[in-house]
């Protein structure tokens, strides 16, 4: 197996398994963008770093790991939607937490320059998680681990929701 069928199989296997890898948001029934967040003994190159791996009370904690949003539709809500509905996705679940990993410090070309923070952003950013909630738990390295508790309060993150134009859904 060459290392681009690797590549592909493990996201494969996940959506063919049991498991949900994450969201998809549609806008008129077009894919959108995607957030992937599951627990976080599914991430697996979370779980074997050694900045942002397992702490003992990480047990039945989901994770975001990954935000992508198509080009033309940037700018319009879709990631915060993402955002929303991970956290939805999580709670349904039962998890009683869900954690995210936004850079502490963006680099400095990325202050001038909108497009290089969207593309240093790729784990979400912590002004969207700080408005939903997470709070920072710690910071090993060049990102925090922020996060939310979920278990026992609703509407804990906010007033958040979707357009009436997106969708935002499980995988499938």
């Amino acid at each position: 197996m060459d290392s681009l069928e690797c590549c592909k199989a493990g996201p494969k296997a996940a959506v063919d398994g049991d498991h949900s890898p994450g969201l998809i948001a549609h806008v008129d029934g077009r894919p959108a963008g995607w957030v992937a967040a599951a627990p976080r003994e599914d991430h697996v190159r979370l779980e074997q770093s050694r900045k942002y791996g397992p702490q003992p009370e990480d047990e039945g904690v989901f994770a975001v790991t990954c935000f992508y949003v198509d080009r033309d539709f940037r700018g319009t809500g879709v990631a915060s939607a993402l955002l929303d509905a991970a956290i939805e996705h999580a709670r349904a679940s039962g998890a009683k937490a869900l954690d995210a990993f936004p850079k502490t410090n963006l680099a400095p070309h990325t202050l001038s320059n909108p497009r290089a923070e969207e593309n240093d952003s790729w784990m979400g950013r912590r002004a969207s998680y700080e408005a939903r909630g997470f709070v920072s738990i710690r910071s090993p390295g060049a990102r925090a681990v922020m996060r939310l508790h979920l278990a026992g309060d609703e509407q804990q993150y906010g007033e958040g929701g979707f357009d009436q134009e997106e969708d935002a859904g499980p995988a499938e």
